[in-house]
């Protein structure tokens, strides 16, 4: 018997090969027509965390059913994120050998900015609109990376404490990790 006929009936099998698609497939939204939009790899955050967050959307819309299984999957990379931000700082994780922390971290930044935006009052938008709106302003010249994407974020009404959790917790004092933390992850 193939073995991965007996895979098909394991639940966790079926939401994690969805998530790893959901996630290849969040990179192909992200890109460029003609540029890259990302900057160096200690700013690996800003996509991989994207493309997780997009998958976890991706997994509750296409089978709601699997909202523990992605509940679960976040409380772990908040587990993950504490942990190792306390150990580093996200901006060195890629020259310390912890990639992880851009998938782990870059999901709760990511799923703290589209709560943001879905309960704005004056032009309530998400992570898509926020990404195109990041795209466009790379592709209209704008200099590809966190900064412009930080910026962007800013502009919007009531951002100001949002954008500065984010850059603690990129920068990883260990003084401020833990309250950028709590503000990113409110409600979990």
């Amino acid at each position: 018997m193939n073995e991965l006929d007996g895979k098909f009936s394991d639940p966790n099998f079926i939401n994690e090969t969805i998530w790893f698609f959901a996630h290849e497939v969040a990179h192909l939204y992200q890109q460029g027509s003609e540029t890259g939009l990302y900057g160096d790899a200690n700013e690996s955050w800003l996509h991989e965390g994207n493309a997780d967050w997009l998958a976890a959307l991706a997994l509750l819309d296409l089978y709601p059913e699997s909202s523990k299984y992605v509940s679960n999957k976040i409380k772990a990379f908040k587990e993950s994120c504490t942990k190792g931000v306390k150990e580093i700082p996200l901006v060195e994780a890629a020259n310390r050998g912890r990639f992880d922390l851009y998938y782990s971290c870059g999901l709760l930044i990511h799923r703290a900015i589209d709560l943001f935006l879905q309960g704005e009052n004056t032009d309530p938008s998400n992570i898509f609109s926020m990404w195109s709106s990041f795209r466009q302003e790379v592709e209209g010249g704008g200099e590809k990376g966190v900064d412009t994407f930080l910026v962007l974020l800013s502009q919007r009404e009531g951002a100001a404490e949002l954008v500065n959790s984010i850059e603690l917790l990129l920068d990883g004092k260990p003084s401020s990790v833990g309250v950028a933390l709590d503000q990113l992850t409110y409600g979990l």
